[in-house]
């Protein structure tokens, strides 16, 4: 069963304004545009859930609500960034790791990783453009950011950071006064303004250098792989190269 209710909003700013709401999984995660996802529900019981999004220039905000636990299997568009936030006392996972309290979940573009979040659940977030994002920083701060690589999976615990991106995706969704009328002079002025607070925020993040731990989801896919190989073909893979080749890694020279 699917209801989808949408308000949209654009202007020649580039402001795109789209809320949505709907009982169907599969249609909530259809409707994103920023970043690829597709829902797993565990548990029974009927969805629900909406998301609210307002693309301003180079920065997507967006709050979703979802009310089953869901595991999302999800990839971030090219040349973005992709950060995810709640203030819920229950957490989410991503690659297996547990997201503490006012950590901020970091994820580049065209790395897949596994999100999977608890029953209603609230989350924030954006997606930067990095040329946006870069722009606006200069030094460590900008240094730090060009080396976010795919081991990263969350920021160190930040409450003010994670407070005020929260407090301030609320107002650009549910401050309609904001962008009334959708006047361009309003909008010009108010976007650089918004986009310089975000990366004054993010500049104030700090992340571990140390590698975590992805192994759970490698060994889901390898595992997901070496199962569709036995199920198309009626037999295990008979050598290490085979197996390899099955599951996408290089062949290891020491075996």
């Amino acid at each position: 069963m699917t209801d989808v209710k949408q308000y949209q909003q654009s202007s020649a700013l580039a402001l795109e304004r789209c809320k949505s709401f709907t009982f169907d999984v599969n249609q909530q995660a259809e409707s994103l545009s920023q970043w690829e996802q597709h829902y797993n529900q565990h548990g029974s019981g009927i969805f629900n859930g909406y998301l609210d999004e307002l693309k301003l220039e180079g920065i997507h905000f967006f709050e979703e609500f979802t009310s089953r636990i869901l595991q999302q299997e999800c990839n971030v568009k090219e040349e973005s960034l992709w950060l995810g936030f709640s203030q819920q006392a229950q957490r989410p996972r991503i690659n297996n790791d547990k997201i503490l309290t006012d950590q901020i979940m970091t994820r580049p573009s065209n790395i897949p990783f596994e999100l999977i979040t608890p029953s209603d659940f609230h989350i924030y977030g954006l997606v930067i453009n990095k040329a946006t994002l870069y722009n606006g920083m200069f030094g460590s701060d900008l240094e730090l950011w060009q080396k976010i690589n795919t081991k990263i999976t969350a920021s160190k615990p930040n409450h003010y950071v994670s407070y005020e991106l929260t407090k301030l995706i609320d107002l650009l969704l549910n401050g309609h006064e904001l962008f009334q009328n959708n006047k361009p002079s309003r909008l010009k002025t108010l976007a650089p303004l918004i986009t310089s607070k975000v990366i004054d925020l993010l500049g104030k993040l700090e992340y571990d250098n140390t590698e975590l731990n992805i192994t759970h989801y490698t060994k889901q896919r390898v595992i997901a792989n070496v199962n569709n190989y036995i199920k198309k073909n009626n037999q295990y893979p008979l050598t290490v190269t085979e197996l390899c080749k099955i599951t996408n890694d290089p062949v290891n020279n020491s075996v």
